[in-house]
């Protein structure tokens, strides 16, 4: 028995439950050793967590460094974030559960602006494979390859190397054209009566209740949240949230119905906004940002919704299949869409919708050969 075996198992073991507990117990068991026989390796969990980060970036650095090398060898930009951006999502198909880790120890920490709790090392590191220069497209990029990776390993499933790589060429045309709307057309937007057309959609009648559930659900995370801490929000009983709803279960499952379908709504605003199917998309993605920014708690909520994809949900069973952008017709553009939007948003409050929509539309090419809308 060494430390990277016990490293390696904890990988295997917590990242089968994505996270959501993380038992020294249940790690001991499965390594056939006593719980406190891993306390002559590691001081405790968060030391053992802490040494999974480090194991990470050793292991995705040195997958990483001969792209970068080759990648800034290279003169044109363009074939630059190609070669970048290859490697990135080779390496989250190919190596499924450091990709989930990732997701809940590395990437959420920088969408949620909270480098500070990371080594300076590990952050210049993530900003040099991943080339982010501050610019939203940049970071755009990034998100778009976790996105697709979440969608290939919840959907797709097919790890022989003719679908990885099929899948990989498909991503480096989402990243380098987007949707491939045309670039004059775009430009040529009305933005302002745009976006002074739409009205913001209201919340819903339950708006108390589910305040207090993407609250709970934000500050202690979708499956540690409690009847008790919800109800306490309120002012209620917890008998009383019963009177209403048979289990926790089936109240978060209520919150993300309605919710989902007031997301719905938002968009439908923005179909009703113009005739155009291109400005509609626009109006649409205006309005469903306007609705999460009036509510920053089911942000939070929503995203923490991420990884439960990878798997078959056990709360959130509510498919995000059912969010249909105007003009967006696989299911596959339409999470992308709604992930990049909500993970934009954790990051940057006051994002530039249009910016965001031109990369939606045009990916890196719109970017590469003129700067700003």
């Amino acid at each position: 028995m060494t430390r990277n075996d016990i490293i390696q198992a904890a990988f295997r073991v917590w990242g089968a439950d994505l996270y959501h507990a993380t038992s020294l117990s249940k790690l001991a068991d499965s390594l056939q050793i006593s719980k406190s026989a891993l306390y002559r390796y590691f001081n405790n969990k968060q030391a053992l967590i802490e040494s999974m980060c480090d194991c990470f970036f050793e292991e995705y650095n040195a997958y990483i460094q001969p792209y970068y090398d080759k990648a800034t060898k290279n003169s044109d930009k363009k074939e630059k974030y190609c070669i970048i951006s290859h490697a990135n999502i080779e390496y989250c198909l190919r190596n499924r559960e450091k990709f989930v880790f990732s997701l809940m120890y590395i990437y959420k920490r920088i969408y949620l602006n909270e480098i500070t709790s990371f080594p300076q090392k590990w952050f210049t590191d993530i900003q040099k494979f991943w080339f982010l220069d501050g610019t939203i497209e940049s970071y755009c990029v990034m998100i778009t390859v976790i996105s697709l990776s979440v969608y290939f390993h919840k959907y797709i499933q097919d790890y022989s190397e003719d679908s990885i790589n099929m899948y990989i060429n498909c991503a480096k045309q989402k990243i380098m054209y987007g949707i491939a709307l045309n670039e004059e057309t775009i430009d040529a937007f009305n933005y302002d009566h745009l976006e002074h057309t739409i009205i913001t959609v209201q919340h819903d009648e339950n708006k108390e209740l589910f305040h207090a559930v993407a609250t709970e659900i934000a500050n202690s995370g979708l499956f540690q949240a409690s009847m008790q801490d919800i109800a306490d929000r309120m002012g209620l009983s917890k008998s009383s949230l019963y009177s209403h709803y048979s289990s926790k279960e089936s109240m978060i499952k209520q919150f993300f119905i309605t919710e989902f379908e007031q997301i719905n709504r938002c968009i439908n605003e923005g179909v009703h906004a113009t005739e155009r199917s291109d400005e509609q998309l626009y109006a649409a993605l205006y309005s469903v940002s306007e609705y999460f920014r009036s509510w920053p708690e089911l942000l939070h909520a929503i995203d923490g919704t991420k990884t439960i994809h990878i798997e078959k949900p056990v709360i959130f069973n509510y498919d995000v299949k059912t969010i249909q952008f105007p003009g967006i017709y696989e299911n596959i553009d339409n999470q992308w869409i709604l992930f990049l939007l909500v993970s934009m948003l954790m990051h940057q409050k006051e994002v530039n919708i249009r910016v965001l929509f031109r990369f939606i539309c045009l990916g890196l090419q719109g970017f590469l050969y003129k700067r700003g809308v």
